[in-house]
């Protein structure tokens, strides 16, 4: 895929992010560009793909990962979650959390650990996709980098 690009998304992104996640089933009623780092993967200029890092000190959550059922297996998944690594070592996160009810097995091949809702900190715990988006079923992950 030659018109790849991925870069961090700009306001005129939000409605195709929104629209995504809407798709992929993920919680997108508390996206704020201010508050999270999202990241977007572009065909064209068109939104296909998306990660973001909600950050809290040498922590973050990661959240909103999902790729357009038009482009999966592309390795655009893979590009994006590298790239979220990668901003997230330079901004001094070294623990990521999240939240999954679907994509457990993706993040175990990525050697994440599976952990206890009470084991995440105090700030990661009080955000709206922590506290009341996501469901108490929902899969707890961290991964020290």
């Amino acid at each position: 895929m030659n018109t790849l690009k991925i870069k961090e998304a700009a306001l005129d992104d939000l409605p195709q992010i929104n629209a995504l996640l809407e798709v992929s089933q993920l919680p997108a009623s508390d996206i704020d560009l201010n508050k999270q780092l999202f990241l977007v993967a572009l065909h064209d200029r068109t939104v296909i793909g998306t990660i973001a890092l909600e950050v809290f000190g040498n922590s973050a959550l990661l959240r909103s990962f999902a790729v357009d059922a038009n482009f999966r297996s592309q390795q655009i998944g893979e590009r994006l979650y590298r790239e979220a690594v990668t901003q997230s070592k330079q901004k001094g996160i070294t623990h990521l959390f999240l939240l999954t009810t679907t994509a457990d097995k993706y993040f175990d091949r990525m050697n994440w650990q599976r952990i206890g809702r009470d084991e995440v900190p105090e700030a990661i715990g009080a955000t709206t996709e922590f506290a009341s988006l996501c469901p108490v079923s929902a899969i707890v992950m961290k991964l020290d980098i």
